[in-house]
């Protein structure tokens, strides 16, 4: 899993992610920095990440397995925005989808 900071007007961006019982720390994006963790896609269900900028929040389901939008990628590689994460795919446009919360 891969996460890109293309947050509009040179932000930082806060990120904190959690895979089950995994509670990952707390990592600080520049503009254009990257993060990435890996997890066992086989016994992972679900995870989600939240994401934050100049006092705004907001969490998103990063991988679901029974969603092929979120799910149906070897490496999956996130661009995260102000209005909304983006994958970025192989082949193909861009898959970009609200945030959960």
């Amino acid at each position: 899993m891969n996460i890109h900071n293309s947050l509009e007007g040179s932000l930082d961006l806060t990120v904190h992610c959690k895979i089950i019982d995994d509670n990952f720390r707390l990592h600080i994006l520049h503009p254009g920095d990257n993060y990435g963790f890996s997890f066992n896609e086989k016994v992972i269900a679900d995870s989600f990440c939240s994401f934050g900028w100049n006092g705004e929040a907001h969490d998103f389901d990063i991988y679901k397995r029974n969603d092929l939008r979120k799910s149906n990628c070897d490496d999956c590689n996130w661009n995260i925005f102000k209005s909304r994460p983006c994958r970025i795919q192989q082949h193909g446009d861009p898959i970009c989808l609200p945030y959960d919360r």
